[in-house]
């Protein structure tokens, strides 16, 4: 993989499996499938496993597969991601497997662009809450993006919560809300998430709490990006809770140090002030 990004941790009998998104370039094209990665206990090493966990090739993931989040069922395990062909906007599917490790696509899509995400839903987060499931997601128009919420009572088959926690979370002078992960933490609910301009440079990990899932606390910042291998932006985190107590964030930094970092920085920052133009003009 020429980039590596969009981690989740999840554990199987007792092995910690880290799911990411692995991007290749193929033929001038990029081509982005979801990869995994195994710690043995006592080590600190990760050591990346054979094959391809989801690969593109479906309907509505001909191009790309990412954003992995496995939750547990009954008889093994469902994998949310994100799906995108090359003449579709991103939607989210599912996958299952009995072993962490072999993954069968389920047939259809759970949620898919309509008039409030005209420009796709991906980044799937999902919760058991009671006898249903909660997701929450990224809910992209134009430059914008807000976190929007579902409820599902079989995994399947998802309705749009009203309530949208996307009109709430306002990260501090960002105008984007995007890629959540969301924990309960001391009762509350807790979403992590990546805040930004409207362009990705410059992004910082945020997060916002609510007990109620309608009334959500405006955006602390958390994460910035300030190390070797993340000198432009942090993003796409998944947070998760240690048997032994505490907390685990695993993210994604972008740009370490490279010849080019002058250009790609000129780039990025006119594409910001394109992206904040446009968000004056229509929100």
């Amino acid at each position: 993989s020429e980039m590596v990004y969009w981690p989740h941790l999840a554990t199987v009998s007792g092995t910690r499996r880290l799911y990411f998104m692995g991007s290749q370039r193929l033929d001038g094209r990029w081509r982005e499938r979801i990869l995994s990665a195994v710690c043995e206990p006592g080590q600190g090493r990760w050591r990346v496993e054979p094959g391809e966990r989801i690969s593109p090739g479906g309907e509505f993931d001909g191009q790309f597969a990412f954003s992995p989040w496995i939750v547990e069922i009954s008889g093994g395990f469902r994998m949310y991601y994100s799906g995108k062909s090359a003449d579709k906007m991103p939607c989210i599917l599912s996958a299952v497997s009995t072993d962490g490790y072999s993954w069968k696509k389920e047939p259809g899509l759970r949620l898919a662009s309509v008039d409030y995400c005209p420009d796709g839903a991906y980044a799937p987060s999902v919760i058991r809450h009671g006898n249903e499931w909660l997701m929450y997601y990224s809910s992209r128009s134009g430059y914008s993006v807000k976190i929007a919420t579902a409820s599902s009572f079989d995994g399947l088959s998802w309705s749009r919560i009203e309530e949208n926690s996307g009109e709430l979370l306002n990260p501090g002078p960002r105008l984007c809300a995007a890629n959540p992960s969301v924990v309960i933490f001391n009762g509350k609910r807790r979403i992590y998430y990546s805040g930004h301009d409207g362009n990705v440079y410059g992004a910082r990990i945020y997060f916002s709490d609510s007990r109620d899932g309608a009334n959500w606390s405006a955006g602390k910042e958390c994460l910035d990006y300030c190390g070797a291998y993340e000198g432009a932006e942090v993003e796409y985190c998944h947070v998760v809770r240690e048997e032994e107590g505490g907390w685990t964030m695993f993210y994604t930094g972008f740009w370490g140090k490279h010849l080019l970092y002058p250009m790609t920085k000129y780039s990025y920052l006119k594409k910001a002030r394109i992206a904040r133009k446009w968000l004056e003009q229509y929100l």
